[in-house]
């Protein structure tokens, strides 16, 4: 009978992993921060602590919009009820919960060696469980936390750290090291006492509630100012600093927003959120180097986090260095495979670098991803169209249009594909019946409408649908490129010069535009003209072997043989069917008649 009872009682006291994660999974839940749009912007976890009440990491919070837990296949609403800014903790109402909040260990019965599971939802795959051992009770920075083994990711942040008894021992925070399975958690009576770290609790609570009262109203200058007026007296409210940054980001005052994070982050070295926020004012404020070095040291700790790697990405990007850029959106998309933005990023990259096949893929993902996103499809389409694969783009378009039959943009797409089939009539009579209903890309769809009478040599309907691009949006420099080549074309020379003059102004630096203007006068054969606009365009690309071959001509027509065969030598290197053309049309005539 003592035997018995003895077997008992271990089996009560160290329960299976199975029965730890059927018990201690109900009180873990998946946590999601919405934007304005109701997007996910980050996805962490949460533990229930009390009734209506949970527990989670503070920094993702920061700017939400809306925050959401899931509890199975229920959505509920939840708000920051307390914050505990130094320790990144959160205290969460939720007044439609209904769970069992989890059972507090007793920190003092935390020894290294011990068992330990930890309950969160890694990766944003849902709540799940790995088991460890606590390695240590580290010191840092005068505070202690567990270290543990338990293998976690992102979107484990705020989970729980529970014993064998199934008891909450600690809050996981994921900050991923160097070394494999080196994680922490904070101890659980951190949570107990955050009520008490908040002393000012009421006056804190009037202030934000005041706050927020603002904030609804959308009166952001408003809101600025009351932030402002309250940390001229308590500039360590970590609250009114992120009042601040809301409001100022509304204002797109993107230096004082980034004024604002950079406070936040002063209190709180851990806040990733914040961090992400701070990196998205530098991208605003266009200092793209700045946004790098603020995040490759968070890099260094957070390898599996695919955010830091997507906004780098941008920042790499943006600087030109597109390799390096493609390299950290494919590592971004590998850790975030369900991030759709991550995907078009990377189409957009490949394309950028005429890399067609990657673009495909890429988009290929996106609507694996969401077989009802409508931009993918379209997205699709468009990448069929470049790569000349007209039956697989009216595919594509074709299950854009049964998301959306009566879409301008999806129609206007199917235009594109039906002009790609040579259907020229059909395309256009479709592009005039989108343009009727003003599509958000109505732009697009005249400069569409103008390639399209284009490639049949209706060169006056072409500009007039052109100068209509141009005219909704006059800083779109490929409708106005394209409005300048019909001109030419249309023999609209006067015009085209005109337009050239314009641009010239502001696209000193640009081949497009000295390419442009050797061509309008070599057709006005004015060589004089055309040779040095050539000649400019070339310093500015030598790559135009187009433009090498036409100023050849020009020297040619200007009785200059000797330029003719420079301009030839050095086709030889750049594309030797050009360099022949040359020698047969232009230097051959010239060794005959010697």
């Amino acid at each position: 009978m003592i035997l018995c009872l003895s077997l008992y009682a271990s089996q009560s006291i160290a329960a299976s992993s199975e029965e730890i994660f059927k018990q201690t999974s109900p009180q873990v839940m998946p946590l999601d921060v919405l934007n304005e749009k109701g997007e996910v912007m980050a996805t962490q976890s949460a533990v229930v602590t009390d009734a209506q009440t949970v527990v989670a990491q503070c920094d993702s919070l920061s700017g939400a919009k809306a925050i959401r837990l899931r509890n199975g296949d229920v959505n509920i609403s939840a708000s920051v009820l307390r914050r505990d800014v130094m320790r990144n903790l959160c205290l969460l109402n939720a007044a439609e919960l209904q769970a069992s909040p989890a059972r507090f260990a007793d920190f003092s019965s935390v020894k290294a060696g011990m068992r330990v599971y930890a309950i969160s939802n890694t990766l944003g795959f849902g709540i799940g469980i790995t088991e460890g051992v606590v390695s240590a009770l580290r010191e840092i920075r005068g505070e202690t936390f567990v270290q543990y083994t338990a293998s976690i990711g992102p979107g484990s942040e705020g989970g729980g750290l529970f014993d064998e008894q199934g008891r909450l021992v600690g809050i996981i925070r994921y900050r991923k090291m160097d070394g494999q399975n080196v994680n922490f958690a904070v101890p659980v009576r951190w949570v107990e006492e955050i009520p008490l770290r908040t002393k000012d609790q009421v006056e804190l609570r009037t202030w934000s509630e005041n706050a927020q009262q603002i904030e609804q109203k959308a009166d952001w200058p408003a809101l600025a100012k009351f932030a402002r007026d309250r940390l001229a007296n308590k500039r360590d409210d970590g609250d009114a600093w992120h009042f601040l940054a809301r409001a100022e980001e509304q204002q797109k005052n993107w230096k004082a927003v980034a004024e604002a994070y950079r406070e936040i982050i002063k209190q709180n070295p851990e806040d990733l959120s914040s961090q992400f926020s701070l990196a998205t004012a530098l991208l605003e404020l266009k200092d793209y180097v700045a946004v790098i070095d603020l995040l490759r040291p968070m890099l260094a700790q957070h390898r599996e986090d695919g955010r830091i790697w997507g906004v780098m990405a941008y920042a790499e990007r943006l600087l030109g260095h597109q390799r390096t850029a493609m390299e950290y959106f494919e590592e971004a998309g590998r850790l975030q495979s369900w991030n759709k933005n991550i995907q078009y990023a990377i189409a957009e990259t490949a394309q950028e670098q005429g890399d067609e096949a990657r673009a495909l893929r890429a988009i290929r993902q996106v609507v694996h991803i969401d077989s009802t996103d409508v931009r993918g499809w379209l997205s699709l389409t468009d990448v069929y169209l470049r790569m000349g694969r007209s039956a697989k783009a009216l595919q594509a378009v074709e299950h854009a249009l049964d998301i959306d039959a009566t879409s301008g943009v999806s129609l206007s797409f199917k235009a594109r594909v039906l002009s790609a089939f040579g259907r020229h009539r059909e395309a256009i009579d479709l592009y005039k019946a989108v343009i009727e209903k003003h599509p958000p890309n109505e732009a697009w769809v005249w400069s569409w409408l103008g390639l399209t009478y284009y490639e049949i040599k209706r060169y006056p309907e072409a500009i007039e649908a052109y100068r209509k691009a141009v005219a909704l949006n006059p800083d779109n420099e490929y409708f106005t490129n394209s409005l300048v080549i019909t001109l030419k074309d249309g023999s609209h020379y006067q015009d085209a010069l005109s337009l050239l003059e314009r641009e010239k102004s502001k696209r000193m630096a640009d081949p497009f535009v000295w390419r442009q203007f050797g061509f309008v006068y070599a057709s006005l054969a004015d060589d004089a003209k055309s040779i040095p606009a050539f000649e400019k365009s070339l310093k500015l690309d030598p790559s135009q072997t187009k433009v090498w071959a036409a100023l050849a001509e020009a020297y040619h027509r200007a009785n200059r043989p000797d330029d003719v065969k420079r301009v030839h030598q050095r086709l030889v290197q750049l594309n030797r069917e050009w360099a022949e053309y040359i020698y047969k049309t232009l230097l051959l005539p010239y060794e005959v008649q010697q």
